[in-house]
């Protein structure tokens, strides 16, 4: 099978950041997304950075976003037919298959929601401590998954692989870094 595809994407975001308070500033943002194949999606997004020292910032983050899937990932179509012997006469008498991939045409956007926690703490001109944490959750996840005893144009196919959208997950981490200056002028190369 072909597929004709047409479709647009239109998307504006915003951002506006203000001082709650002298050491406490606030950032809201959103993403506005229209898509032909998908629809409209708003992701919010917002920060809380407290500067409780000079040296020490805390931010809290939270954000949402989507990533639908692409046309190859969801019309991705291959496969083939073998004929299939009669046992008696030898001749061809008819048509069958062992794998087809197929699109997945319902296909929804992968969403995901993220939390952040950082500190990050100014020892000195040249050094800088930094430690992160996150959670994400992503809902709708794009997968691929396999039918058996199925068939396709009429013809009886072993196993049928389709994109699917298939559970959740979350994931959670987090980094520690040390980034270092030292000024090098001092050397030269000869």
């Amino acid at each position: 099978d072909f597929y004709y595809l047409q479709y647009q994407n239109l998307g504006a975001f915003l951002q506006w950041r203000t001082l709650l308070a002298k050491k406490l500033s606030l950032t809201l943002g959103g993403r506005l997304d229209f898509n032909t194949r998908y629809k409209t999606t708003l992701n919010p997004r917002a920060g809380l950075v407290y500067t409780p020292l000079d040296k020490l910032k805390i931010k809290v983050l939270y954000g949402r976003a989507y990533l639908s899937p692409s046309p190859y990932r969801q019309y991705q179509h291959y496969g083939s037919f073998r004929p299939t012997i009669d046992s008696i006469s030898g001749g061809i008498s008819g048509l069958q298959s062992d794998f087809w991939r197929l699109p997945g045409e319902n296909l929804e956007s992968q969403k995901i929601t993220t939390y952040e926690i950082g500190f990050s703490y100014i020892v000195n001109s040249n050094l800088i401590m930094s430690l992160n944490g996150f959670v994400n959750d992503v809902d709708d996840i794009l997968s691929s998954e396999s039918f058996t005893g199925q068939t396709f144009k009429g013809i009886p196919v072993s196993i049928i692989e389709r994109p699917v959208n298939k559970g959740t997950s979350s994931t959670f981490g987090g980094t520690a870094r040390i980034d270092f200056k030292k000024n090098l002028s001092a050397f030269t190369l000869n």
